[in-house]
């Protein structure tokens, strides 16, 4: 929507879609209101720039849209950021449905740096660089939703952050299973899992030194930002320890430790087996974090609302993959892969 119109008079215009995106076509419809917001709307107390629609079981809502309290509301006013209906005929409706379906494509975002969920092979260009089981995933996705697979390439907490605030359709990117992650995103089935846990990574002489929490308090701590790793430290660990570090991404936390630039990080201990095996001078202590056992396993990630469908058509295809062993032949054919091009 680009603007909205009372009596003839503008209250509200989004410029930045005119600059952003070309208008194809434009629609006029109503919008539900409670009083104090029309009041509000009267004073020109309003603003769209920040606004979308989504089409939600037949029938359209704006997002974004900010309308201020009335001054004299009190407990009338509502929510300024509350989703509110759109008022549209059932045929504008049906056209808006068919516009976004011949888009054709629907648009991942991935982290592509923690292989072999997903990768990036030097030897390809575009977005046949995007290798990994998770890539596979997505396009088994795309491919049973009849439209092509777009690849969004982010770090790790735009992912997150991107999909809760609906900017892309999905994410996977080895998103593992969190009651917080679950409130802020809509998650699908678990489509694969290990009984590994999450625990430590250590240079090999320290593997002895650091065997439980009480051992990190003269430990520097590192983990990767916005992953279920930086919430146990958050829940364990919580400044009980001499220093504590955040990095972009898995790999460059163990880095650090193989480096000396860090004691201690706190991982998924499969992965990070991967990481030591093939670089030598880590290893992983005994020592596993008590989570729920749902937290061992990743999931599809997408935005919570409108999402209904989609979610149903991504859990048919993990059932499927599942079934057929898909996934865990994906794993292990992108680990030797990504093993013999130098990649962890």
């Amino acid at each position: 929507m680009a603007k909205a119109k009372a009596q003839g008079k503008m209250i509200a215009n989004n410029k930045k879609a005119y600059h952003d995106y070309f208008i194809l076509d434009t629609y006029e419809a109503g919008i539900a209101l409670a009083g104090t917001e029309v009041k509000s709307l009267r004073m020109g107390k309003c603003s769209i720039k920040e606004s979308f629609i989504r089409i939600e079981r037949d029938e359209v809502f704006i997002y974004g849209m900010h309308i201020s309290p009335y001054e004299k509301g009190n407990i009338f006013n509502k929510d300024p950021l509350r989703i509110r209906k759109l008022l549209l005929h059932d045929y504008e409706i049906r056209k808006l449905e068919a516009q976004i379906k011949e888009k054709g494509y629907i648009e991942l975002c991935t982290e592509p740096y923690f292989a072999p969920y997903e990768y990036v092979d030097p030897n390809k260009s575009g977005e046949d660089q995007y290798q990994g089981m998770d890539i596979e995933v997505a396009k088994y996705i795309a491919d049973k939703l009849g439209v092509e697979l777009k690849i969004t390439a982010l770090d790790f907490t735009a992912v997150l952050s991107g999909i809760a605030d609906g900017k892309y359709d999905f994410a996977i990117s080895a998103i593992a299973y969190s009651p917080s992650r679950a409130e802020s995103l809509r998650l699908s089935d678990v489509y694969y899992s290990t009984n590994t846990g999450y625990g430590f990574i250590v240079r090999t002489e320290d593997v002895g030194k650091y065997t439980d929490l009480d051992s990190l308090k003269d430990a520097v701590v590192i983990t990767q930002s916005g992953s279920v790793q930086e919430a146990l430290y958050n829940e364990y660990v919580n400044g009980d320890c001499k220093e504590f570090k955040l990095v972009a991404n898995m790999t460059d936390g163990y880095l650090a430790v193989a480096e000396g630039k860090a004691d201690v990080c706190i991982c998924s201990t499969a992965s990070a087996q991967l990481y030591a095996d093939a670089n030598g001078g880590l290893s992983i202590p005994d020592y596993r974090f008590d989570v729920d056992p749902n937290m061992n396993g990743t999931c599809v990630a997408m935005p919570q609302e409108g999402t209904e469908s989609l979610a149903e058509v991504v859990n048919e295809c993990i059932a499927e993959l599942k079934d057929a062993g898909s996934i865990e032949t994906w794993y292990g054919e992108y680990q030797t892969a990504a093993a013999e091009l130098g990649i962890e």
